[in-house]
């Protein structure tokens, strides 16, 4: 299991993940565990300026993800798409395979995140509007044991952008340093209205 994070702040999105791979297999009839610690995790549609970060399963249709997710964009995703119809489309092809996707991008200049599992949930709207937050997704246990206290009281309102990116890879290095599903390097997407920084 992975660990991602995801802030949504005034100035843009912010989507951070591990890069380690888990890999189980047969050998001789023994279970054997193989890591690598270069599994993107964390992606760029760059046609569309969506961001997409995933946990969990590792393979889709058979194929390790960052090779799937290639396969994927080319295939389903179109030009008129946006960051819900992208959301729906990787729910209506991985659902049930144990993949959580984080999903974020901007609709008529509005920033819209979706949490993709077992449902399609957007992540920063309630009933009362939209709203700012950060969160992290995946191997948590640890993160939220060992900072969320440090974090617990933090005014999104009024959070700047490289404050935002600062918390989340923070929460992705705490999990790389008390998990040993995780692992080095850390990967950070920043999503703006017209631009996205790695």
């Amino acid at each position: 299991m992975s660990i991602l994070s995801v802030a949504y702040l005034k100035e843009g999105i912010v989507l951070s993940s591990d890069c380690r791979g888990t890999h189980w297999r047969s050998v001789n009839g023994v279970m054997e565990c193989r890591t690598e610690d270069r599994a993107p995790k964390t992606f760029l549609i760059n046609s569309l300026n969506i961001g997409i970060s995933y946990c969990g399963n590792m393979r889709l249709n058979g194929e390790l993800f960052h090779f799937a997710i290639k396969d994927f964009v080319d295939k389903y995703v179109k030009s008129e798409d946006n960051t819900y119809t992208v959301a729906k489309k990787l729910f209506d092809s991985f659902k049930g395979n144990g993949t959580l996707f984080l999903v974020g991008g901007y609709i008529n200049e509005e920033q819209h995140i979706y949490v993709v599992d077992d449902k399609i949930e957007r992540l920063n709207q309630k009933p009362d509007g939209l709203y700012l937050g950060i969160k992290p997704y995946g191997k948590t246990d640890s993160v939220l044991k060992l900072i969320s206290d440090k974090y617990s009281n933090v005014d999104c309102n009024n959070l700047s952008l490289n404050d935002g990116i600062m918390i989340a890879e923070e929460w992705v290095r705490c999990a790389i340093e008390n998990e040993e599903s995780c692992g080095e390097p850390v990967s950070t997407l920043v999503i703006k209205k017209d631009t996205s920084i790695w």
